[in-house]
């Protein structure tokens, strides 16, 4: 892609990024050589991010299979949760959904979880691939993570007093502050010095 091609962008971006013609995808040995820190931190908190999906995906998967075997370990408990461990996440987020009317205020939430995720898991490193040769880029890559970060922590606390309140009968009232009332993110915005930094991440915000 020509430079003269990237002119569009949500993001007021260093000038030196328009130069940019097709970076690899991987940080170069030049780039861990001088970067390392900040390469491995962007790393290391996407790393996190993936953990934190992951946590979500089980809590899910296990809600689903005890609303209907309760949490007694059976034959027919053990085939269930075999079988769902097969489904796409956004197919689990659905049987999750059927199975349990008390998370229908969740269902957006959910939704915007399944959004971020698939973004993170296919699409982002690609997405960011001119971020990612950048310091500038890795900085603002480092401040999406940890926003992605705090919603998720957010709505799986959420989700598990809704879950403990079914169980329990005891509702918790979380003094969390939604993500959706921060500022946003740095890169949405006009300016004259703008290039391809990727879209925003889908679902981070309502």
């Amino acid at each position: 892609m020509a430079s003269d091609e990237i002119t569009q962008s949500p993001l007021p971006y260093a000038p030196r990024l328009q130069e940019l013609t097709y970076p690899p995808i991987a940080p170069s040995a030049d780039d861990f050589a001088a970067h390392g820190e900040e390469i491995h931190e962007v790393l290391s908190i996407y790393g996190n991010v993936v953990y934190c999906l992951q946590r979500f995906e089980m809590f899910m998967l296990m809600n689903a299979v005890q609303a209907v075997h309760g949490r007694a370990i059976s034959r027919a408990s053990d085939e269930d949760f075999a079988s769902l461990q097969k489904k796409t996440m956004g197919q689990l987020r659905r049987t999750l959904l059927e199975r349990r009317a008390d998370l229908d205020d969740l269902e957006a939430d959910l939704k915007r979880v399944l959004d971020l995720r698939n973004f993170l898991i296919h699409e982002y490193f690609r997405d960011r691939s001119q971020a990612m040769s950048l310091s500038d880029g890795r900085r603002l890559m480092i401040e999406e993570l940890i926003q992605a970060t705090d919603f998720l922590e957010e709505v799986f606390a959420r989700y598990t007093s809704m879950i403990y309140a079914a169980n329990s009968g005891i509702t918790i009232f979380l003094n969390v502050r939604r993500l959706d009332e921060r500022r946003s993110p740095r890169w949405i915005g006009e300016g004259d010095d703008v290039a391809i930094f990727g879209q925003p991440l889908p679902g981070l915000h309502a």
